[in-house]
């Protein structure tokens, strides 16, 4: 999953899953209000995905409740992504849904998910944006580990020394810190098994139960190698 931490309250969870959608770059805003056939109505949750240049209206619905939700809630949640003309609805629920619920959604472009599962169908999306957001703090890295590249004057055996040791300790950080795994495999839409075991340097091992702590920590390494090795170049 993405994140590994249960939301707090009705509001974290609508707060997690706009900024889930915000990171996959699908636009979305928090408790807006949308027009209907008839009237208005205020949604959890508005996002605006655009693929192939076609706009895709989804409308959330976040119910942090200590019980199923019913299938009234979704007969009327289903009236408004029908009544709203939104492409797609979704209803993310704390605790699943009711018997009957899911014959309710038969043949509707309405979805019924709990939150983990919201996450699985967004995890791909996400960790591919997020892989492809640090191109270019990857890119760096490998420019920065090349000592002698646009150098002004040969540099002196303390520096070279220093150099040696970040590039050895920063220079892992280009790759996924996971044995067998690529971008090819990434690209391909397949996504390393949680809990990751990850090591950068070969002497470390690093375990993530989700996939924004890895991603958290894989960036701010890149950050602080490049900014290290930047530093020691002048």
């Amino acid at each position: 999953m993405i994140f590994s931490r249960e939301p707090d309250d009705w509001r974290d969870l609508q707060n997690q899953v706009a900024t889930i959608l915000n990171d996959c770059g699908i636009a979305s805003e928090i408790e807006k209000e949308i027009s209907l056939a008839r009237g208005k109505c205020v949604v959890d949750v508005y996002a605006e995905d655009f693929i192939s240049d076609q706009k895709e209206v989804i409308l959330c619905e976040c119910k942090y409740w200590n019980k199923k939700v019913p299938k009234e809630i979704i007969h009327a949640f289903r009236t408004t992504v029908l009544d709203s003309g939104a492409n797609r609805g979704i209803i993310i629920s704390r605790k699943g849904f009711q018997r009957g619920a899911y014959e309710a959604i038969v043949k509707t472009n309405v979805l019924l998910l709990k939150y983990n599962e919201f996450q699985e169908i967004y995890s791909k999306r996400w960790v591919i944006r997020k892989y492809f957001s640090m191109a270019r703090l990857r890119s760096n890295m490998l420019d920065m580990t090349d000592l002698f590249k646009d150098i002004q004057e040969y540099p002196s055996n303390e520096t070279i020394e220093l150099w040696t040791k970040l590039s050895l300790k920063y220079f892992g950080y280009q790759f996924f810190g996971i044995e067998g795994y690529n971008a090819g495999i990434l690209e391909q839409g397949s996504l390393p098994k949680l809990p990751l075991k990850c090591s950068w340097d070969k002497v470390e091992t690093h375990t993530f139960y989700d996939y924004s702590s890895w991603m958290k920590y894989w960036e701010e390494k890149l950050i602080e190698g490049n900014r290290a090795l930047a530093l020691l170049r002048g």
